[in-house]
């Protein structure tokens, strides 16, 4: 993760937010370095939390803070049949294809209505919540938070 500029992360977390935030997710855990930092270094919140994919947190060399909450994701075991609940969680899930796939042919799975905001940046996250709250948009908002 060395390729990671952590301080210019952590600056666009306070720029964007002015430390007004008290929980982060990260579903691949190529941020928990930079939750850990905006946490500890910007956020105003009393009580603060971070969620993370549990497999790759123990993996990490740096253990989160106790003034941080942390809970962990267990995503971390899927197809992934010799570590621990591994074989479990893949088959539950390869399970419940066959049920999905009939609702799929069936037509009874629905997509939420959503907005797409214009635009790619965390700005734009800003943005699609300041539209919701202020009654342009009244349903889901999907914003693209960086180019592919």
């Amino acid at each position: 993760m060395a390729c990671i500029n952590f301080q210019r992360l952590v600056a666009e977390i306070k720029k964007i937010t002015n430390g007004n935030f008290g929980k982060m997710m990260d579903a691949s855990t190529y941020g928990y370095e930079v939750m850990v930092k905006a946490l500890e270094t910007v956020s105003d919140a009393k009580e603060k939390y971070l969620t993370s994919v549990d497999s790759c947190i123990a993996r990490s060399p740096f253990s989160t803070p106790s003034s941080i909450n942390e809970y962990r994701a267990n995503l971390g075991h899927l197809c992934r049949p010799n570590e621990r609940d591994g074989a479990q969680i893949t088959s539950n899930i390869a399970n419940w294809i066959p049920f999905l796939e009939k609702h799929n042919a069936a037509g009874t799975l629905k997509p939420l209505k959503h907005h797409v905001v214009d635009g790619v940046g965390w700005e734009k996250v800003i943005q699609g919540i300041e539209d919701m709250e202020g009654g342009k948009v009244g349903k889901k908002i999907v914003v693209r938070t960086q180019e592919e």
